[in-house]
C-alpha cells in the first residue's frame, strides 16, 4: 500500500485510536512494515499498555478521545516512560494545537487524514 518501503521488524507500535475505521486504516498501512501493532481505544488503556509492555517502541496517539484524552495520556506516559516516543495524530492542525501537543510531551505531530509517506518517515525518525 505505501510507496516507502520500511522494515520495522522486531519493533512494536501502540496505536491509540478510538475510531475503529481509523485504526484499521493505520493497521493496513503499517502491516507491510513488519511492525507488531497493539491497539488501545482510549487514553486509560494506552497508559495501561505502556505500564505493562516495556517492549513498546513508539506510540501513535489520537488526541481527541473521551475520558482521558491523548494529551493527558501522553503526560502520564511520559511521567513513567520519558524516552518512549509519542507521536500525536489529530485533525486539529492549528499552531496552538501543535503547541499543546508539544507541551504535553508529544515528540512529533502528524495530521489527519494520515499521509502514508509522512507516517513512515516520522516512525523512521523516532525508531
Amino acid at each position: 500500500m505505501s510507496e516507502i518501503k520500511a522494515d520495522f521488524s522486531n519493533k512494536v507500535i501502540l496505536i491509540v485510536e478510538d475510531c475503529e475505521s481509523c485504526f484499521l486504516l493505520l493497521q493496513e498501512i503499517l502491516e507491510e512494515t513488519g511492525i507488531k501493532i497493539l491497539h488501545a481505544d482510549n487514553g486509560c488503556n494506552a497508559l495501561k499498555y505502556c505500564l505493562e509492555n516495556h517492549n513498546i517502541n513508539i506510540v501513535l496517539m489520537d488526541i481527541k478521545m473521551q475520558g482521558i484524552d491523548g494529551l493527558e495520556a501522553t503526560r502520564r506516559i511520559k511521567a513513567i516512560r520519558r524516552d518512549l516516543p509519542v507521536i500525536a495524530q489529530t485533525a486539529s492542525v492549528y499552531a496552538t494545537d501543535k503547541l499543546r501537543c508539544k507541551l504535553a510531551g508529544c515528540d512529533g505531530f502528524i495530521e489527519k487524514p494520515i499521509n502514508i509517506g509522512k507516517l513512515i518517515n516520522i516512525i523512521i525518525k523516532w525508531l
